[in-house]
């Protein structure tokens, strides 16, 4: 049985970010990384479209904490010990510039995860990486722990627990002697299936602000809407799949949504300028009326389902159309049945409850030598690099508190 100072149950994000920071503070620590599928750091290799999207550019530890709709303010003081800045920083010290996009998302400038991948991997060269090494039971024994998986059993005194999200409950029953509290796990962050969509021909188009409201609720979230051929996307639902992960999964994924096409919150405000760009371009024909950003052929298509006459002066409208075209760009009724996620970037809401965790070192309150990290936890976050940063902020915890144990 082969023994190892630290094992790491993972090979993803956080597992690998444990490892790197393990070794950078002792290069003679012997590491053992168990990765359950083929290939290491395959989310990472995803993400945001090839880019990875590694954290995001917030102005404030409150800022960070409020977009995790499991965790929020529980995890201010482990962001206060690894912040987005720190993250920031320990790329840029070893050679990763970021960069910052309009809308807060950071990416490597090179525009290319295999920089993050490259960068992880030569920081963590020194760990034994084993793939095609699923874990099946891990049990305390000899003052340290037993690891098993499919293959064989390992011994060490630590363990730093991150495989990743498991979306089945049952998937955590080898978990079952360790009495650890797991709160059932639903998706998170997914897209809106709507069958019947009256938008489906125009996929690919898209607002650069808008949001995304679920009827019946106080849930909405705001940023770029985008239509697709089975739904909606973008930021904005992406967001409110994650604010309202749990609420939907109650409605069993139907229900309504109310889409506002505009960046005005308030409808006042949206009533105001609504009416005046009518009496500015009353002469026009209808098919020439534009309003705010919306691209033309949503417009048209908004028109439509308001029964506008495209021929008719806007003039010329009636109350009926006027109120009718009001509600179609301000709170669109549309109505979904389904989601789709995307299964290499699948995010869960659900895990083992933070209260079962020691957050200032991330170890177990239950295990000594049992540190978590990463999605495993129930902890997740809005679109946008947060749940990256949490896998990064969580191992680097973890890792200053294994090596004083050690």
């Amino acid at each position: 049985m082969s023994f190892y100072d630290v094992i790491i149950v993972g090979g993803g994000a956080s597992g690998f970010f444990c490892a790197a920071n393990l070794l950078s503070g002792n290069k003679n620590l012997n590491v053992l990384i168990l990765e359950k599928s083929p290939k290491v750091l395959s989310k990472v290799r995803v993400s945001g479209g090839g880019r990875c999207n590694v954290t995001h550019a917030v102005s404030s530890i409150d800022e960070l904490v409020n977009s995790y709709p499991r965790g929020g303010k529980k995890l201010r003081k482990l962001f206060n010990e690894f912040s987005t800045d720190d993250t920031i920083k320990w790329f840029s010290k070893r050679g990763v510039k970021l960069k910052t996009e309009v809308d807060g998302r950071m990416f490597p400038v090179t525009d290319s995860s295999e920089t993050i991948i490259d960068c992880l991997l030569f920081q963590a060269k020194n760990a034994v990486v084993k793939t095609k090494e699923r874990v099946i039971r891990l049990q305390s024994a000899n003052n340290g722990w037993e690891v098993t998986t499919e293959k064989a059993t390992y011994q060490s005194s630590v363990v730093y627990f991150a495989p990743g999200g498991f979306p089945k409950n049952e998937q955590y029953d080898f978990l079952s002697n360790l009495e650890l509290k797991v709160v059932p796990p639903v998706p998170s962050l997914f897209t809106f299936n709507v069958p019947k969509s009256s938008f489906k021909d125009l996929m690919g188009i898209s607002v650069d602000l808008g949001s995304v409201k679920l009827a019946g609720t106080k849930l909405e979230a705001s940023g770029p809407v985008l239509v697709t051929h089975w739904g909606f996307s973008g930021p904005a639902a992406l967001k409110l799949s994650s604010i309202g992960a749990r609420e939907i999964y109650q409605k069993g994924y139907s229900g309504d949504l109310l889409i506002n096409w505009t960046s005005y919150i308030s409808e006042a405000e949206f009533s105001k300028a609504f009416s005046e760009s009518l009496e500015e371009q009353r002469k026009k024909l209808s098919k020439n009326f534009r309003f705010g950003n919306i691209p033309s052929r949503l417009l048209e298509r908004l028109m439509e389902l308001s029964d506008v006459d495209p021929e008719k002066p806007i003039g010329e409208w009636s109350k009926k159309i006027r109120n009718r075209l009001f509600e179609n760009i301000f709170r669109c009724k549309v109505t979904f049945s389904g989601k789709t996620t995307f299964k290499d970037e699948f995010v869960t809401a659900g895990g083992i409850a933070l209260n079962e965790v020691n957050l200032d070192k991330m170890e177990s309150k239950k295990h000594e030598g049992l540190f978590f990290g990463g999605e495993i936890l129930d902890v997740d976050a809005v679109t946008g690099g947060f749940n990256f940063q949490f896998a990064w902020a969580s191992a680097y915890v973890a890792s200053k508190a294994i090596l004083s144990k050690l």
